[in-house]
């Protein structure tokens, strides 16, 4: 592999929703009893910086309970995951966490990040192509919650992990949840595996704590 080779940002593959689909969107929540907008629309360039400032808030403990969890059990996850796996990270954002797990696995042949916000997966997939100059990337810029066509990997890795932090899994109503899942396990395919973080039931001032944004934060985003 040449230093040309090493350094060539990889073309993103972009499956973002059509126009249309957000004016249903804004109608369809908008509408409803209790009004809501899907957070997809908030990860732009703006918003992606926002959520990182959101993450390093002291009452934002997910983040920060997911990197010690990883951390901990860095080896035993690697060992479980094996070596030579393709890596599909979903809802990834800046790379944080998968950084940590890269570091530990055995020869990573190939990492998908699947993410709404170009911005950080530019800014990632550049971070990551030098401290892992020997994996294959392959960047995709789209909603993971509906169904993406996945480039195809040069390389032929044993098998395929997908992963998939930050308790979002948690948002989904129960069908929701099984829809998607069922979509991963697509993924997947045979013999493949799921590293998924999960929450557990908290205290709702700690839950309102985490997820009720400071207004100071926001005015000063803004």
């Amino acid at each position: 592999m040449t230093a040309e080779t090493r350094t060539a940002m990889p073309p993103v593959s972009e499956v973002a929703p059509a126009g249309s689909d957000f004016l249903a969107d804004a109608i369809t929540g908008l509408s409803s009893n209790q009004r809501t907008l899907p957070c997809k629309y908030f990860y732009d360039a703006r918003g992606a910086a926002l959520f990182q400032k959101i993450c390093e808030l002291p009452e934002y403990y997910i983040t920060r309970t997911e990197i010690d969890i990883l951390d901990r059990n860095r080896a035993e996850i690697a060992s479980h995951l094996g070596p030579n796996i393709e890596l599909i990270g979903l809802g990834t954002g800046a790379g944080t966490k998968t950084r940590i797990l890269i570091e530990t696995l055995k020869d990573p042949a190939v990492y998908i990040p699947v993410d709404i916000s170009e911005k950080q997966l530019r800014e990632s997939t550049a971070l990551f192509q030098n401290i892992f100059p020997n994996m294959e990337i392959l960047p995709v810029c789209a909603d993971y919650l509906q169904p993406v066509v996945l480039p195809t990997p040069s390389h032929k890795a044993v098998r395929n992990v997908v992963y998939f932090p930050g308790s979002t899994i948690g948002n989904f109503e129960p069908d929701e949840a099984l829809e998607f899942l069922r979509r991963v396990a697509n993924v997947c395919r045979e013999n493949g595996g799921l590293l998924i973080g999960a929450d557990l039931k908290k205290d709702p001032l700690v839950l309102e704590a985490a997820y009720n944004d400071r207004p100071a934060l926001l005015h000063n985003s803004i």
